[in-house]
């Protein structure tokens, strides 16, 4: 029988694959990492030749990426795995056409190895081995990368037999090979200031095996050929608008952005909607509000009136600030929950009957709204598949400048919200789970405001870049 430690060649993978009778699904998802590995090469030929686009090759990448390694649950609606099924095939054909003079590639071998068992689904195939005759493999491989190359594939076959997803994995066990560090790095130069920013964010996240946002890719992998017809400049915004709608989405906080006349000029303003039925928003308010004043009034023998006196105020202050806003009352609810869980943890707070019974309200009233508001449900789920990251410094300046403009350009209480959640963001101090949800809320609503206003950040300089910082974090 063949071992992991064996496979050094197309023959003895194929043989792997045959004993340990690999499902389809994970044979199209070792063929769609092995064509990103070598997928910066055809990319960077693509853009020296005159007259060639990436996109095919970018596209078929993508598709076999959705196929072979999204989750089942992304693309398991009848529709989505229909319109995939089709994309795939698309492009099997034109991967046909080219197969032969790709012959001396160990990562095409190697993907014709797993295509074999994959075939009848056609994801395999997408994995392009078009992109693979656009240069020359001598371009980045030789003899050390070929061993390379096959210790990768190996690397993916580990996971595999432990019954693990690829896709959570880098695409690289170590170093990229074959120089293809180096012309990752000159891509990434090159179109950083382009229409590229899609396709550079995603290849990144697949090299460093960060989390994707699959119902996006899912979405834009099964677009018909009219979608991808024009110059690449004129497709890259297609797809731009399909990353902003996602991030939109996202980013959903319980309301809409408008625009109000003040003085004749144009403000912004934030208006509530909300499904929840009054008397049931009502009795969460006051349910929360007895709770808080049980607490408050303990403060002689309960140290919990003491130790939450700032989460007491913060609950305060919102009751009285959005008394017609579910999501924002939800997010302190919830965040007064982690805060109270994480003192008991530390030993800071003691448990008594007088804090369970403050934390059975605060739950019954969060769940409440989630449960019976769709809206605040759809954002929390969405918000879910958002990963933000920390921003350099000088992201932070220009995250920051934009809040303080646009809350200039807002009524009260969106004004403050966003001039806070701005410092928020940046605040090196401030905890992960407030932070994430500052940016989601603050992004979302810049956003928005872009949509119906965008005539009003024309006083920003970098407006652009920044929104497009925005919709990459959010996507």
């Amino acid at each position: 029988m063949v071992e992991i430690a064996d496979i050094k060649d197309e023959e003895s993978f194929e043989a792997w694959l045959n004993e340990t009778n690999q499902p389809q699904q994970t044979c199209a998802a070792l063929a769609a990492r092995m064509a990103m590995r070598v997928l910066p090469a055809a990319w960077l030929r693509a853009m020296q030749q005159e007259g060639l686009s990436p996109l095919p090759f970018l596209r078929a990448s993508l598709v076999a990426g959705v196929a072979g390694l999204a989750p089942s649950a992304v693309s398991a609606g009848r529709g989505q795995a229909s319109a995939l099924r089709a994309a795939t095939a698309a492009n099997a054909a034109a991967d046909a056409a080219h197969a032969g003079r790709a012959a001396r590639s160990t990562a095409y071998a190697a993907f014709v190895a797993a295509a074999k068992y994959a075939a009848s689904s056609a994801a395999a195939y997408a994995a392009d081995a078009a992109a693979y005759t656009a240069f020359d493999t001598d371009l980045v491989y030789d003899a050390d990368a070929n061993a390379d190359a096959w210790a990768a594939i190996r690397s993916d076959c580990v996971p595999i037999q432990d019954r693990l997803p690829l896709r959570d994995l880098p695409l690289f066990p170590s170093e990229p090979f074959g120089g293809l560090e180096l012309i990752w790095s000159e891509l990434k130069r090159d179109l950083r200031d382009n229409d590229w920013s899609f396709w550079l964010d995603w290849y990144m996240r697949m090299l460093e095996g960060r989390q994707q946002n699959w119902p996006l890719l899912l979405e834009i992998a099964i677009q018909e050929d009219d979608f991808w017809q024009g110059s690449d400049a004129e497709v890259n915004a297609r797809i731009a608008d399909l990353v902003e709608k996602h991030a939109i989405a996202a980013s959903e906080v319980g309301e809409s952005i408008q625009l109000t006349q003040i003085d004749g000029e144009d403000r912004f303003e934030s208006v509530p909607k909300s499904d929840l039925p009054a008397d049931m928003f009502t009795d969460a308010i006051e349910r929360t509000r007895d709770a808080v004043e049980e607490v408050r009034a303990a403060h002689n023998y309960s140290s919990a009136s003491r130790v939450l006196d700032e989460e007491l105020t913060r609950i305060e202050r919102y009751l009285e600030r959005y008394a017609d806003r579910p999501m924002r009352l939800y997010e302190v609810l919830m965040r007064t929950l982690r805060r109270v869980a994480d003192k008991r943890e530390r030993g800071a707070l003691e448990s008594d009957a007088l804090l369970n019974d403050f934390v059975v309200e605060i739950e019954n009233s969060a769940l409440d709204i989630l449960q019976n508001d769709q809206n605040v449900k759809d954002a929390i789920r969405l918000r879910a598949s958002v990963k933000f990251d920390r921003l350099s410094a000088e992201e932070q300046e220009h995250f920051r400048g934009l809040m303080e403009f646009l809350a200039g350009k807002s009524v009260p209480p969106l004004a403050s919200d966003m001039r806070k959640d701005g410092a928020a963001v940046v605040d090196p101090g401030t905890a992960e789970d407030d932070r994430n949800e500052a940016f989601v809320r603050s992004g979302g609503r810049a956003l928005r405001m872009k949509q119906v206003g965008w005539h009003v950040f024309q006083g920003v300089a970098g407006a652009s870049s920044i929104i497009g910082m925005i919709i990459t974090l959010l996507s």
